[in-house]
Formats: structure tokens, sequence, C-alpha cells
């Protein structure tokens, strides 16, 4: 479930591109069916014209969570690493341990 902006009232939902013009609402909360991903974005479009975007769920290598590969998830995870902070999403190998192959990893997919 999606909240709703208080004072809104929800005209449809984009799924990762796909419109739904009927959504289920109860109370403060929008219902919306997404593919079984790891992670989506949902736009609830309301009826005073204005939308918002809403990103669900994780992805690995997408440091920062902004569901985006780009050189600040690559610097991020550096700094993780240097700082010993734990980022289960920096597991890009996923071998259960965040090191430098990580990063290599990482930067191989940003440059693609």
């Amino acid at each position: 479930s999606v909240a709703i902006p208080e004072g809104k009232t929800v005209e449809s939902a984009t799924v990762d591109g796909t419109v739904y013009n009927s959504v289920n609402t109860e109370e403060s909360s929008a219902f919306v069916i997404a593919s079984d991903s790891d992670a989506y974005t949902v736009t609830l479009s309301f009826t005073d014209g204005t939308s918002e975007n809403y990103n669900i769920g994780e992805v690995f290598g997408d440091v920062n969570n902004d569901f985006v590969f780009n050189v600040r998830d690559v610097l991020d995870l550096l700094g993780d690493i240097i700082n010993k902070n734990e980022n289960a999403l920096g597991d890009i190998n996923e071998d259960g341990k965040v090191n430098l192959l990580d990063v290599i990893s990482l930067l191989k997919r940003v440059v693609k």
C-alpha cells in the first residue's frame, strides 16, 4: 500500500509504466498490484492534476536507495567499506561480504 497525502483523491496509479485507472483505496492508503520484483516505482495521480512518485523495495547496488545506479552509489559503497558500515545493498556479488570486489562489480554495472 502507498500512503495518500492528506486532502488528495487518487485518480489513477502507474506501476513501472503500466497505468491503472481503478485504484483500491481505504482511508489514507492506496493499494496497487505490482510485478513480482524486488523494487518498483508507483506514481499516484490525483484529481487536482498533481502526482507523486514512490520508490518501493530495494535493489542490490543501489547503495543510496534512489533507484538509479550511478557513480554516487560507487562512492557511497567505498565510503561504507572504509568506515566499516554494513550495507546489505552493497553486496553486489552476493557472497555475504561487502568489500572491494563489490565496488569493482558495481563500477562495471555503472559504466555499462
